[in-house]
């Protein structure tokens, strides 16, 4: 839901620890910055939770455990293994969230922060209102990438044909009932942007375990 490695050079922290949450087992490894902003791995522990999962078993740690019985394994862990960063970074359970590309018009950020909850509602199969969304934008295609790419598909590729470039637009553009190059000309650039989405309620219980562990949430990642 956010980058991590960005995050930690913004915030010149020293150290950070990454918590995965898993169905039968609690990981936590601490990185610690280095000289020249490089990280080091300097600790890390497991703690099976087997011996929690009764017959009917768990669907998994983060939906079946109370939030005080969670936060008190994650503390148990921290102690034993003498971890020192009280900073963390959450994995949210891959199955449980959303991830796609979306193509959009290509639009600053603002404007993209604006469109794409709207945007949103044609990918994800339950109520916006339900989700965290988070999005990072890939890359932005200019009107003249879109143009030579479609020249080449007309062509087969061919970029040095010249004018069979030109003749080939104009007989497809003539069958389609458009005038020559209409449809080339009518092409946009556009923006891919990756859309992250996460369920409002489990994004709410690992931040509760987050705090009642006494660490700070510096984010959740898939």
């Amino acid at each position: 839901m956010f980058n991590p490695i960005e995050f930690l050079f913004q915030k010149r922290l020293t150290s950070v620890l990454g918590i995965d949450i898993g169905t039968s087992s609690i990981k936590i490894a601490e990185l610690r910055r280095e000289e020249a902003g490089k990280f080091r791995l300097v600790n890390y522990a497991i703690m099976e939770m087997h011996h929690l999962q009764e017959e009917g078993g768990f669907r998994g740690l983060s939906f079946d455990i109370p939030d005080a019985e969670l936060a008190k394994y994650i503390k148990i862990l921290i102690k034993e293994a003498g971890f020192n960063s009280e900073t963390a970074v959450m994995s949210l359970p891959v199955f449980s969230t959303f991830v796609t590309i979306m193509r959009m018009p290509a639009l600053n950020e603002k404007e993209l922060a604006g469109a794409i909850p709207l945007q949103a509602r044609e990918y994800i199969p339950i109520p916006i209102s339900e989700v965290v969304l988070d999005w990072k934008l890939i890359r932005t295609t200019k009107k003249s990438d879109l143009i030579r790419a479609e020249l080449a598909k007309r062509t087969g590729g061919d970029d040095a044909s010249g004018g069979n470039e030109a003749a080939g637009a104009s007989g497809a553009d003539e069958a389609s009932g458009k005038a020559p190059g209409a449809a080339i000309a009518a092409r946009k650039a556009e923006s891919e942007v990756l859309l992250m989405a996460a369920p409002r309620d489990m994004v709410q219980k690992y931040v509760r375990v987050a705090q009642m562990a006494n660490l700070t949430l510096a984010g959740l990642e898939i």
